[in-house]
């Protein structure tokens, strides 16, 4: 990594993606000293550096555990874009696994299927877990399944438990096709044979469980479904009138 970005060494094109929070979170393609990279750029106006720190110490965490991630050529401040930004070497190869929603044939949907879920075994057995299982943020290079997103993934010093391995793998399972209910049970042994466990009828009926709560969650045949500060301040909301009805009777 370099001690600046000049802006004569990065030249951004249109962005890719932008995240849902009202734009703080950029994506562009773009070109750093001639060379085609992805450039991540984070500009919330008070938790800027505290997202792009999140992201590059998740990241440093990620490939030195041996997990397979794009490099980083750049991470730290651009002027030139007034802005933290990630610099990432842009993989040429097959793309996300977003195909898999659309995909007809049920033996290369089951083929996509394997090759997410053991990568997540393997992210959690070095204690990693991808919190947003959105199929793209996984993608396939020269034969390679390489985690992308490291803003949305939670580290920690230990291998992954059961329940809240299974929970990841469930939540996952809810972003493929709702055909994937049949391939549940099989997906569910592989991956706990790549953790080195068996999987018996208990925990076959815990992901089961665990996967019609998370659809039911996506859904929202529950309700509403807040996650992150937003809900928390609706539990805070939430408590305060109970307090105030509370004191008034």
């Amino acid at each position: 990594m370099t001690a600046n970005c000049p802006a004569a060494n990065l030249v951004i094109d249109a962005p890719i993606k932008t995240n849902k929070d009202r734009g703080t979170r950029v994506v562009y393609r773009g070109r750093y000293y001639g060379r085609p990279v992805i450039v991540k750029a984070y500009s919330h106006p008070f938790k800027r550096r505290i997202d792009w720190f999140l992201c590059h110490y998740h990241g440093r965490v990620l490939r030195r555990r041996g997990v397979p991630a794009p490099d980083i050529h750049y991470s730290g401040y651009a002027p030139s874009l007034k802005r933290y930004v990630i610099i990432y070497e842009h993989l040429a190869g097959d793309g996300d696994f977003y195909w898999i929603r659309t995909e007809p044939e049920r033996s290369r949907r089951l083929v996509g299927y394997m090759k997410l879920v053991r990568l997540l075994a393997v992210m959690h057995g070095k204690g990693i877990a991808q919190k947003d299982t959105t199929p793209g943020n996984f993608l396939e290079s020269d034969g390679t399944i390489y985690a992308l997103d490291e803003d949305r993934m939670d580290v920690r010093p230990w291998p992954r438990g059961k329940r809240a391995s299974l929970d990841n793998l469930a939540s996952l399972i809810t972003q493929f096709p709702p055909e994937a209910r049949d391939d549940t049970d099989r997906i569910g042994e592989v991956y706990m044979k790549e953790r080195g466990w068996d999987m018996d009828d208990r925990w076959r009926q815990y992901l089961a469980r665990r996967i019609d709560k998370f659809r039911a969650w996506r859904s929202n045949k529950r309700g509403f479904y807040y996650t992150g500060y937003r809900g928390a301040l609706v539990m805070a909301a939430i408590g305060l009138a109970f307090i105030g009805l509370w004191l008034l009777v």
